[in-house]
């Protein structure tokens, strides 16, 4: 099966170049099952996590903070 490139792999390449098709193929369902919209960085860290660049736990570790840190208004402390 070829893998067409999903939204986001033709948003971001890059993040995509380094994966092998199987990895390629995972990373595009993950984000098609998905309602939500992914920042580059919500897709950074999962093509990490399918790269095996990054383990389970660093990976939600990820996107606890970046929700942390979308709930936080600029300036607070």
């Amino acid at each position: 099966m070829t893998w067409e490139p999903c939204k986001y792999a033709r948003r971001w390449p890059e993040l995509w170049a380094p994966l092998t098709s199987r990895q390629r193929r995972e990373l595009s369902d993950s984000l098609g099952d998905d309602d939500a919209v992914p920042t580059r960085s919500d897709v950074a860290d999962l093509a990490d996590y399918v790269a095996g660049s990054i383990t389970a736990e660093q990976y939600q570790q990820h996107r606890d903070w970046r929700a942390v840190s979308a709930e936080t208004p600029r300036g607070s402390t």
